[in-house]
């Protein structure tokens, strides 16, 4: 689908879990997409949950790595 960035302001310094607001551009700094991403530690494991206005976008799971965080998610039917 291309490349670009992704930048998170928010959550919990030195952690992954928490609540992030995430902004999404294209390689030529279009603003793609705005959204808020909950972390959430589970049993070894984290939940990621993106959403905007309420409504649930994305769920996945990850797990925490030296070299960071790992994740797979997908999008929520409609």
């Amino acid at each position: 689908m291309g490349n670009g960035t992704g930048h998170a302001v928010g959550g919990v310094p030195n952690r992954y879990a928490g609540t992030y607001q995430i902004t999404y551009r294209d390689e030529a700094d279009n603003l793609l997409s705005q959204s808020d991403l909950e972390i959430e530690p589970y049993d070894g494991w984290v939940d990621l949950t993106w959403s905007s206005g309420g409504e649930v976008l994305f769920r996945g799971v990850g797990t925490e790595t030296a070299a960071g965080l790992i994740a797979g998610f997908r999008r929520v039917a409609d």
